[in-house]
């Protein structure tokens, strides 16, 4: 949930690993922000357009905006006030993990 935005918001950065407050603090550009409407929900263009910003490759941004609406629903399930995998990344065969 976002003050600013007074909903939940989807925010992401190419930066992962790092402190997300230390990114936006540094390079703000780093940082992709995107309110959701709660009453409609995450929509599948919404994390898609967030999977690009964040420059995952091509061939996995359906697979990332898919893990992004997952993690969306989540947040919904449990009426959480924050989800945050860190990082969501690409192995070496290709296939996009959320690491644990």
């Amino acid at each position: 949930m976002e003050r600013s935005y007074q909903g939940p918001v989807l925010i992401g950065s190419s930066q992962g690993g790092v402190n997300i407050e230390d990114v936006a603090a540094e390079n703000p550009d780093a940082i992709v922000k995107e309110p959701v409407d709660i009453v409609e929900g995450i929509k599948k263009e919404q994390a898609v357009k967030v999977a690009e910003k964040m420059g995952f490759p091509a061939n996995l941004i359906n697979e990332a905006a898919e893990n992004m609406i997952k993690i969306y629903d989540l947040f919904i399930k449990f009426d959480a006030t924050m989800v945050e995998i860190n990082p969501m990344v690409e192995d070496s065969t290709g296939i996009g993990k959320v690491s644990q």
